[in-house]
């Protein structure tokens, strides 16, 4: 039977393609060189066969020397060890056990690798020296003397410390024949996990659901293969698949996706019809195994790996041809490699096996050899190199130079002209596809756009003169293009309050409303104005003046402060005419040039006569007579008044009006005056005012 292992190691290790062939004791490998496969032989082994005849064949490519190194494991009667020196190869027989299965991994977690032997159903250790190869009897694995396959890895717990887990087979007490081994420091104490019947076509471990931790993935030749999980409440036992005779299976990510997944062969043994030879894709989704074919009938054997040394793994199965079985994003895409045994292929395993020395030199120190490097010469052209400089070179030696170029966008050209595209690599030299357009104006309209394609919109838009508001708040500006829109920048004043100055303060169209002041025609310059001609203005015009009451404005001697005056006028304004009494004079005995002397205590009759216009008497006026002390004789000025007479001249003897002489008379009395001079005033009703003076003196 065949088991497949692959060793996938870091892009700077070179992978080849290891096979044996059945009933064939060679074993041989397939080299990718960047652009097509080489065969090669490896050396002679034992015959590869069915496991019940020679216990079985593999293949193992790992560090078992703990020398950094890896080397080729092949079991079939005895196990090998190829190490390739120079050119050629140098085989030595580690062990005389007939391996159903090896393992190479660190089991006692001392830090170092060792080869774990399923050999019958008893597992062994096989651990270098330094000198020499020791090999140690584990313990057994179920009891049927076939099968024993190991497998090292950290499973239980999921600490840092690996397990050696060993799939047996026990017909006579099912579900006991898978066991684990752990090393305390002094012996291997085995546990039995459970068991499947007839699990002899294969075991693997790893995170194969993808949830941070490993688990076991154990064949069973009459159904399922079953996942035996490791949690705190123990191990658990599901079945992922439910058809007959599931073998080998792997986990890796062929379909590079970022997940791992469960891939099995079904075998035909004891199988029928079209799904024999079938290889399967199991993908855990969260809650279920989902189950897709991935190639069609004769795949009989399979192994995961980066063959090809792009980055990528594959799958690489076949029967008598070998093939590449290639995700392409959508679907699967089988690629032959070349015929690789008459009869069918037994075993396959992908690794780096020949890193001790290389057969080919490595001049650029790349990491590469030149069996593979297409240009040994150059450090940055190897297989899986970055190739995504445009310079005509095949870094990643895939015969397509510049095939990882990713073109870049690019623009070009501003404004209505902007264009875009990309720069390409044509023949290892970049390529600007952008091609800018065409003008479409001179940019003396204001939309924002710059349409002669200068990197500025609108710079030839000429501004025009604006005004706005009236009166006082009337301004200038101009129709601007600001961010492709005509801004008109002219901004009315704020209105005030209107005051009476010529000037539309309040900014309502009106000049000095409901604030200018009336002012009447004053055409006899007497300071009176014509209350019928007037006119509105904030100062008096020329010939206007504040006041309306003059009643003839033709005439300077007649206004309200006229003194009437006997000429048939209305003086005045009051709208009498000559309404004013003619004063007679001051009658003896007190003289009209005031030269009267008198004794205290007299007596005095004041006298005035009073006419109208027309001269006669008028004997009904309202007269007032007043009497005022001269302090100052030289200043004339008066310093108290000492009598005042009543108006009406009906008091008797007092003051009377005398018909028969036609005279107002008043007996003033001086009995309580001093010496002095005294001014005497007649103050009729007419609003003049008389007067005279007079002095007294003692007895």
């Amino acid at each position: 039977m065949i088991f497949l292992y692959i060793v996938y190691r870091s892009v700077k290790c070179i992978s080849r393609i290891y096979y044996l062939g059945f009933n064939e004791n060679l074993l041989r490998r397939f080299v990718f060189n960047g652009t097509s496969w080489t065969l090669e032989t490896v050396g002679q082994v034992g015959v590869a066969t069915w496991p019940w005849n020679l216990r079985g064949s593999t293949i193992e490519i790992g560090n078992a020397r703990n020398d950094g190194l890896n080397r080729i494991y092949v079991g079939t009667d005895q196990i090998y060890e190829f190490t390739r020196i120079g050119s050629s190869w140098s085989r030595e027989i580690i062990s005389a056990l007939r391996p159903y299965k090896i393992d190479i991994g660190d089991a006692d977690n001392n830090g170092e690798n060792e080869i774990y032997v399923g050999s019958g159903n008893k597992v062994y250790q096989i651990k270098w020296t330094g000198s020499s190869w020791v090999s140690t009897l584990i313990g057994e694995a179920g009891a049927y003397d076939v099968v024993a396959l190991p497998i090292v890895g950290d499973v239980e717990g999921n600490d840092g410390l690996n397990e050696l887990y060993v799939s047996g087979y026990d017909p006579d007490i099912q579900n006991k024949g898978f066991v684990q081994f752990k090393w305390t420091g002094s012996i291997w104490v085995r546990t039995v996990l459970g068991g499947a019947e007839q699990p002899y076509y294969g075991i693997e471990l790893g995170d194969g659901n993808n949830d941070g931790q490993n688990e076991i993935y154990q064949m069973n030749a009459n159904w399922p293969v079953y996942q035996y999980k490791w949690s705190t409440a123990g191990w658990s036992k599901m079945g992922i698949n439910s058809y007959f005779l599931p073998t080998y299976p792997e986990i890796g990510d062929p379909d590079n996706d970022g997940k791992k997944e469960i891939y099995v062969v079904r075998d035909p043994e004891g199988g029928s019809g079209t799904n024999s030879f079938r290889i399967y894709q199991h993908k855990w989704d969260g809650a279920s195994w989902i189950a897709s074919v991935v190639t069609a009938p004769n795949t009989r054997r399979k192994a995961i790996g980066d063959g090809d040394n792009d980055g990528k793994q594959e799958i690489y199965a076949g029967e008598t041809n070998l093939y590449q079985i290639r995700w392409n994003g959508s679907s699967w895409v089988s690629t032959e490699i070349g015929v690789a045994t008459s009869s069918f292929i037994q075993y396959i395993a992908v690794g780096d096996g020949d890193n001790v020395s290389g057969e080919y030199p490595d001049s650029d120190n790349d990491g590469y050899t030149s069996d593979v490097d297409c240009n040994d010469n150059d450090p940055s052209v190897y297989p899986g190199a970055p190739d995504n400089i445009c310079n005509g070179v095949d870094n990643n030696c895939d015969g397509m130079p510049d095939d990882g170029y990713v073109p870049t966008a690019t623009t070009c050209g501003q404004g209505v002209c902007a264009s875009t595209g990309q720069l390409i690599c044509v023949n290892g030299v970049t390529q600007d596809t952008c091609t800018a357009g065409q003008p479409t104006g001179n940019d003396d309209n204001c939309n924002g756009i710059d349409e002669n394609c200068n990197g500025t919109a609108d710079e030839n838009y000429v501004p025009t003169p604006t005004s706005c508001g009236v009166g006082e708040c009337s301004a200038n500006g101009q129709l601007q293009c600001q961010n492709g829109i005509v801004v008109d920048t002219c901004t009315a004043g704020a209105p005030k309050t209107e005051v009476c100055d010529g000037k539309d303060n309040d900014c309502n169209g009106q000049t000095d409303e409901d604030v200018k002041n009336t002012y009447y025609r004053d055409a006899d310059g007497d300071g009176f104005g014509n209350p019928s001609v007037s006119e509105q203005a904030c100062s008096a015009p020329q010939g206007y003046v504040s006041d309306h009451t003059d009643c003839n404005d033709n005439d300077s001697a007649v206004n309200p402060g006229a003194a009437e005056v006997c000429d048939n006028k209305d003086n005045d304004c009051d709208g009498l005419v000559d309404e004013i009494y003619v004063f007679g004079g001051f009658q003896q005995p007190i003289n009209q040039a005031g030269s009267s002397i008198f004794k205290i205590g007299r007596t005095i009759p004041v006298k005035i006569i009073l006419t109208n216009c027309s001269g006669q008497s008028v004997s009904n006026a309202t007269v007032r007579i007043s009497v005022y002390k001269i302090s100052n004789a030289i200043l004339g000025t008066e310093e108290e008044v000492l009598f005042e007479s009543p108006g009406s001249a009906n008091s008797g003897n007092l003051f009377r009006y005398d018909a028969a002489e036609g005279q107002y008379i008043y007996n003033l009395s001086t009995s309580n005056f001093t010496a002095g001079t005294y001014k005497v005033y007649a103050l009729p009703d007419d609003g003049n005012s008389y007067s005279v003076t007079f002095s007294l003196k003692s007895r």
